[in-house]
């Protein structure tokens, strides 16, 4: 699957948001897991189910990533 692209904290408004760049970093960590977790041999039982979390975590990227303002979405 295709990552999506991190262009998180080029919005000078929200570099100092700290609660954005947490929510951010926990995104890139748990998409990053799910990605080694889709990419080892002896997970291919589970690929389905994982791969559908990695979709959920895409989507809620694109969130951050597109919807976020200083005051809310």
């Amino acid at each position: 699957m295709t990552p999506l692209p991190h262009p998180f904290l080029e919005s000078p408004r929200l570099k100092s948001e700290s609660s954005y760049i947490e929510a951010c970093g926990k995104y890139l960590n748990l998409e990053a897991f799910l990605q080694r977790e889709l990419d080892k041999e002896d997970k291919k039982e589970q690929h389905n189910e994982l791969e559908k979390h990695l979709v959920y975590t895409r989507i809620l990227g694109y969130l951050l990533q597109f919807v976020t303002t200083v005051t809310g979405p």
